[in-house]
Parts: C-alpha cells; structure tokens; sequence
C-alpha cells in the first residue's frame, strides 16, 4: 500500500466517523484500522524525512 492509498482510506474511514453514519458495531474495527493506518502514515513520513535529509547531508 502506498502513502497516498493510506492516506485516503484514512481520510474515509475518518469522515464516516465523524458523519455519525456508521454504525456502532462496526465503529471499533474502524478505529483500529484507522490507527494502523495513521501509524503507516507516520512511518512513511518519517522515513521520507530521513532520505531527504541523507540526500541533503551527502552534498
């Protein structure tokens, strides 16, 4: 899965919370997912971080 695959699954599920739509049986398997999600995102960022900052220091 990409960041941006992530991202917008993320965003989904999030949206469908907020809206009040989803039902509750289904509300703490999509936070859980959203979690893992947002830790997905995370870890891309940062790593993404790290390689630009590598990329910059070995100039």
């Amino acid at each position: 899965m990409s960041y941006e695959q992530a991202l917008t699954n993320l965003e989904k599920i999030l949206a469908c919370i907020k809206s009040g739509e989803m039902p509750l049986s289904e509300l703490t398997k999509n936070i859980e997912e959203a979690q893992r999600l947002a830790t997905f995102c995370r870890q891309c960022l940062t790593q993404t971080a790290e390689d630009v900052d590598k990329l910059l220091s070995d100039k």
